[in-house]
């Protein structure tokens, strides 16, 4: 019941305070007041990667001012990146949390090597280099791009 009241608090604020979810869910005939089963949810149309890139001013909560936003690009692993805003601050935060918590279930200890799959590896300047290494961290990414099998000595 609390993750029920949970989800409909947040399908309440979307419909309030983005312009494309309210346009959505009146579309579809949802009403995120009424909210009381998953199953409700069929109703909403599935958004995907496109419909992310061209409605991605729209889909921004109007509460939150835009200087509280940060501007960030998925890793484009699928092909090409989705631009979109994380709450400055927070959403990093919880997304380390949740990742490590991932790790952790599949075995991972802190300090651990870990090789990560990215779909840009940012280098350094005037390095020609298809992956970074972080030591600090013992982390290997390497970019989904650049991964061919003449690429591999300079990977190994």
């Amino acid at each position: 019941m609390f993750n029920l009241e949970k989800l409909r608090m947040v399908l309440v604020n979307a419909y309030e305070n983005s312009k494309y979810y309210n346009n959505l869910f009146s579309s579809a005939e949802f009403d995120p007041y009424q909210f009381s089963s998953t199953a409700e949810l069929l109703k909403i149309p599935f958004t995907d990667k496109s419909i992310l890139r061209s409605n991605k001013e729209q889909i921004l909560s109007r509460s939150i001012p835009k200087e509280k936003l940060l501007y960030v690009t998925t890793g484009g692993t699928s092909g090409i990146p989705v631009e979109v805003y994380y709450t400055k601050g927070r959403e990093r935060t919880r997304e380390l949390v949740f990742m490590t918590d991932l790790w952790k279930r599949a075995g991972y200890k802190k300090g651990d090597r870990i090789a990560r799959l990215r779909g840009t590896v940012v280098t350094p300047k005037g390095s020609n280099s298809y992956f970074r290494y972080e030591p600090v961290k013992n982390r290997l990414y390497l970019s989904t791009y650049d991964l061919y099998e003449e690429n591999l000595p300079f990977v190994l």
